[in-house]
């Protein structure tokens, strides 16, 4: 069950860390669009072979110690035509004119867009209401 907050910035971020808010606000900013590496596969350059696939997480780097099919410890090279992207694209969200109390300037919050909401609202547009996961940078 989502946790309903009418912006992101008045949820404490301890409470609310890696549980399901639903935001709202105006779109001041947004970015094209990005790759990012989900499953990453690596070629040894001295013999050859493929390793992999291994999960690249957003916060950490994969790092191979030594290839399985030879004793080096590398040079490793990113087999970008095994390799599995994914999509991500960032927005600016700005809390809506109407909350704002007086004498106030609006909050912003950067959030990362993936999968079906990529480019699924324009700066300048009010998001009603999105579901995501609270997450620390």
């Amino acid at each position: 069950m989502p946790f309903s907050i009418s912006f992101i910035f008045y949820a404490n971020s301890q409470i609310n860390l890696n549980c399901l808010v639903q935001v709202s606000g105006v779109v001041t900013r947004r970015t094209g669009v990005f790759p990012q590496l989900k499953y990453v596969k690596y070629d040894c350059v001295k013999c050859g072979a493929t390793l992999g696939p291994f999960y690249q997480d957003s916060q950490t780097e994969i790092s191979i110690g030594s290839c399985t099919s030879c004793p080096s410890k590398g040079p490793f090279n990113v087999n970008s035509e095994q390799t599995i992207y994914r999509n991500y694209q960032k927005m600016t969200l700005q809390e809506s004119p109407g909350t704002v109390p007086a004498g106030r300037l609006p909050r912003h919050r950067e959030v990362i867009l993936l999968w079906d909401l990529i480019d699924s609202a324009k700066p300048g547009e009010e998001v009603v209401s999105w579901s995501g996961r609270w997450c620390h940078k």
